[in-house]
């Protein structure tokens, strides 16, 4: 049942590996790969992780992040990571385009989400 799930999680982990080989040129990769793949994957993959934590602690099995908690956990990533830590260190740098990427990776996340409501909906009955 969660199988296609736990694949996606790591088909994102290996791009995600895969982008910091390009960012250090161990491997060679477009330029938007390197600059944004990570971007996109991180809240996929911070979801996940959110995710399967609730559903632990509330030992509710069938639990799934709501729109407006999706919503939430992007404008705060986004507001974290694009204002906040670059008014504070120089190591980060405010870039709108990380903010779009974001919100793709958020998109991403619905939809796998809503494919395994669908499935397990339809065990359920």
């Amino acid at each position: 049942m969660y199988r296609n799930y736990y694949i996606a999680f790591v088909i994102a982990l290996i791009l995600y590996e895969m982008q910091l080989l390009a960012k250090y040129n161990f491997i060679s990769a477009p330029q938007w790969f390197v600059n944004y793949a990570a971007d996109i994957l991180c809240m996929p993959v911070i979801l996940t992780i959110c995710l399967k934590f609730i559903r632990f602690i509330k030992r509710w099995p069938f639990f799934y992040l709501s729109k407006f908690q999706l919503l939430f956990a992007w404008a705060y990533t986004s507001a974290v990571f694009e204002l906040i830590l670059p008014y504070y260190r120089q190591k980060f740098t405010s870039d709108w385009w990380d903010v779009l990427a974001y919100g793709i990776g958020t998109v991403v996340f619905y939809g796998i989400q809503e494919n395994l409501k669908k499935k397990e909906y339809h065990l359920e009955m």
